[in-house]
C-alpha cells in the first residue's frame, strides 16, 4: 500500500498521478490522506466510512468495486482507535433509502463490521456531505484517476481530515 498526501501544485498532481498509476499497474493499493488544517485527527471516537451508490437494485456481491481497501482501512482503525463508524452512502431519492440501508447492514454483517451506524442520505456526496454525522476521519475511494480539486473539497465540505482509496485489484473485504 503506498500512502500520499494531496500536492500542494499543479506540477506535483501530474507526477503524483504518474506515480498512483505506476502502483497500480504494480497492483498496490493507494491511500491518499488529506489533513483537515484545523480539526486533524483530534475527535479520535468516530469513522465515516463512504458507501458507492449501488441504485437501483442494492445487490451485494463479492465484487464491491473499488471499495475494498476503504473498507479494509477503516475496520483497522475503527479497532485502533476503539471508534464509533458511520457507514453513509448517498441516494437519490427516497424510495432507494430503505435498499441503501438494507445493503449497508448486509455489506457490514459480511465485512464483519461490528455495531456501525447506517445512513442514506437523499443528495450527492458533495452536497450531503454537511448533513453527515461529524466524525474525526471520512474515508471515500477514488477512481485510478485522482482527482485532487474534489480532494480538497471534501475535507472543506466535511470538516474534517479525510482518506481516499484506490483499491489495487488484490484486496477482497468480504473474504
Amino acid at each position: 500500500m503506498l500512502l500520499l498526501t494531496p500536492p500542494l501544485s499543479k506540477e506535483w498532481e501530474e507526477d503524483i498521478s504518474r506515480l498512483v498509476q505506476k502502483a497500480l499497474q504494480n497492483r498496490i493499493g493507494i491511500v491518499i490522506y488529506a489533513a483537515h488544517p484545523k480539526s486533524g485527527l483530534e475527535r479520535h471516537k468516530s469513522i465515516n466510512l463512504w458507501i458507492d451508490d449501488k441504485s437501483p437494485e442494492w445487490e451485494i456481491s463479492m465484487d464491491l468495486g473499488n471499495m475494498d481497501l476503504a473498507i479494509l482501512v477503516g475496520y483497522k482503525l475503527k479497532r485502533k482507535w476503539k471508534a464509533s463508524m458511520n457507514l453513509i452512502t448517498a441516494v437519490d431519492d427516497e424510495e432507494q433509502k430503505k435498499k441503501a440501508v438494507e445493503y449497508t447492514q448486509t455489506l457490514a454483517e459480511l465485512a464483519r463490521l461490528p455495531n456501525v451506524n447506517h445512513f442514506a442520505l437523499i443528495g450527492s456526496i458533495e452536497g450531503i456531505a454537511h448533513e453527515a454525522p461529524q466524525a474525526a476521519l471520512n474515508i471515500f475511494n477514488l477512481s485510478n484517476e485522482p482527482d485532487f480539486e474534489l480532494i480538497r473539497r471534501m475535507v472543506e465540505l466535511t470538516g474534517s481530515s479525510c482518506l481516499f482509496t484506490i483499491d489495487s485489484g488484490e484486496e477482497n473485504a468480504l473474504a
